[in-house]
């Protein structure tokens, strides 16, 4: 009888503790000052957002609270996955273009501002015995930057890339261009140095 008494008042002081618990997570849950997007289902790189995340609080700072649904994916987005600005575009990608490596500095890349979706016009700058073949300008319009990576071939994020939290410097940017404007901006690059320059009308 005793043993059944104490089993009783065991398990009604683990109902009123797992009940207080869920009141608690939900309470702080309904405080939650950050709201993130998650995929609901796997979205694939080219694919539209739009019907495919839901917002969620949390209390974690978040670092998407600019998602709006109307991006495109620019990687492949796992089911479930918090999504970051670096996962998508604002623009679909051509799917005649492809991607190309372009040598780069931190001055080049604009001191860290460009990032993978930013549209941005490609200079030139020719080495002195080639100025006159090779005249210094703009030389691309509207180019689309798919990534910019280290000395070690990894993808430099925005955050680490625009905060210098990083033991390896910038060592390209990744660009996506048709096979014309790749064979130009190769013969260009091999006579003298690239650079970036961003339109901020372009990146709005």
């Amino acid at each position: 009888m005793n043993k059944k008494i104490i089993i009783a008042v065991i398990s009604f002081i683990l109902a009123v503790m797992a009940g207080f618990g869920e009141y608690m997570y939900l309470q702080n849950l309904n405080k939650a000052q950050y709201t993130v997007a998650v995929a609901v289902q796997e979205i694939k790189p080219n694919e539209s957002l739009q019907g495919k995340i839901k917002y969620v609080k949390t209390n974690i700072s978040a670092p998407n609270t600019k998602i709006t649904g109307k991006e495109y994916a620019r990687v492949l987005i796992p089911q479930g996955s918090v999504i970051t600005e670096e996962m998508v575009t604002s623009e679909k990608t051509n799917q005649n273009l492809k991607k190309v490596a372009v040598k780069s500095d931190l001055v080049s890349a604009v001191g860290g501002q460009i990032k993978a979706g930013t549209f941005v016009d490609v200079g030139f700058i020719p080495q002195k015995d080639y100025a006159d073949q090779y005249p210094p300008g703009i030389i691309l319009h509207h180019v689309q930057v798919a990534g910019v990576f280290n000395q070690e071939g990894m993808e430099m994020s925005t955050k680490v890339f625009g905060n210098m939290q990083t033991t390896s410097s910038l060592a390209g940017v990744i660009l996506f261009l048709n096979e014309e404007d790749i064979v130009k901006l190769k013969d260009y690059e091999a006579h003298g140095t690239i650079y970036f320059v961003i339109d901020s009308s372009q990146n709005m």
